[in-house]
C-alpha cells in the first residue's frame, strides 16, 4: 500500500536576490487573495440559492394552511346545514 500525499507540500525555493523573494511573496498573496475573493462570491451564491428556498418552503406552508382553513369552514358549514 502506498502512502497518501499530503494535502500542502512545501515546495523549498532559491532565490538569487531580494527582488524575486519580493516577486514571488505578491505573487501568493495575490494567488491567496483571488482564493479568498472565489469563496466569498460561492458563500454569497449558496446563501442567495438556500435564501430562495426558504421562501419557496414558506409560501407553500402558507397556501396549505390556508387550503385547511378553507376544508375546515367548508366541512362545518356542510354539518351545519345537514342538521
Amino acid at each position: 500500500m502506498s502512502c497518501p500525499k499530503p494535502f500542502l507540500t512545501t515546495v523549498m525555493m532559491k532565490f538569487d536576490s531580494f527582488k524575486e523573494l519580493e516577486l514571488e511573496l505578491k505573487r501568493t498573496r495575490l494567488k491567496r487573495n483571488i482564493a479568498k475573493e472565489r469563496l466569498k462570491a460561492t458563500k454569497l451564491g449558496v446563501q442567495s440559492d438556500i435564501a430562495s428556498i426558504n421562501w419557496l418552503q414558506k409560501t407553500l406552508d402558507g397556501i396549505k394552511k390556508y387550503g385547511s382553513i378553507l376544508l375546515l369552514r367548508k366541512l362545518f358549514k356542510t354539518i351545519r346545514s345537514s342538521t
